[in-house]
């Protein structure tokens, strides 16, 4: 199965990443880090992939944190 998205800030993609790495989805997804196309995202740390590939946040719930408005 395939999973992808487009639009999505840091914390939807995060949660994309958290989805597809579940058993069934056996093909490549398309997860766009949203730098692509936010000028700032709203997570900390920031959505990233290295080599194509996402490294799963440790901590609790999905990992991230939402930034304070400055």
């Amino acid at each position: 199965m395939f999973g992808g998205g487009r639009l999505e800030t840091g914390i939807g993609k995060t949660m994309n990443a958290a989805f597809y790495a579940l058993p069934g989805f056996t093909d490549a997804s398309d997860l766009t880090p949203p730098s692509e196309y936010f000028e700032e995202d709203i997570i900390d740390p920031d959505f990233s992939l290295s080599k194509g590939s996402y490294a799963s946040l440790e901590g609790v719930g999905l990992g991230v944190r939402i930034k304070r408005c400055s």
